[in-house]
């Protein structure tokens, strides 16, 4: 039996996603998915099990560590300004840009393994992700298929089988 690719969606509106975003990840059977609801649990993920495939959101709340429910109110307490999805993702990718420290942050963690799922437009982020090197990157819209989760595991997964 071939060895199931793990992937980790670290997205706060995943349950609310579950039947559409979901459903055809886990029809497809060859990835196991784990969802972090907050970037504390994000976090926690990363640093307990590598991934061949980490999608983050730009928007996500703090979670429980203090840490980064302080950094989230320093970004006016909302999704929309506190960005945490880009602190993660800069606290793994380059360090010494980062408004947080992480410790602990594993070997295997590239930027080629990311991918960023969002509503914001890339003429908000772009910059960032020609930065973090960033690959891969989807706009959430109203017209965003339910097999465009499955697609970006798909791609990130093309780019890292080289």
């Amino acid at each position: 039996m071939k060895k199931k690719q793990k992937v980790l969606w670290i997205e706060d509106g995943a349950r609310a996603d579950f039947q559409n975003m979901l459903g055809p990840v886990y029809v497809h059977g060859e990835y196991d998915l784990v969802v972090a609801l907050d970037a504390t649990t994000g976090i926690a993920h990363l640093r307990r099990t590598e991934f061949d495939v980490v999608i983050v959101d730009i928007r996500i709340p703090p979670g429980e560590d203090r840490n980064w429910r302080d950094l989230y109110k320093r970004g006016h307490s909302d999704n929309a300004n506190a960005r945490l999805g880009l602190d993660i993702l800069y606290g793994l990718l380059i360090p010494h840009a980062a408004r947080m420290r992480l410790d602990g942050i594993p070997r295997w963690v590239t930027a080629e393994r990311f991918a960023v799922f969002t509503v914001e437009s890339k003429t908000q982020v772009h910059l960032d992700l020609e930065r973090l090197n960033i690959r891969i990157y989807r706009q959430k819209t109203t017209e965003t298929t339910n097999r465009a989760l499955l697609e970006i595991i798909e791609e990130v997964r093309k780019i890292t089988s080289r």
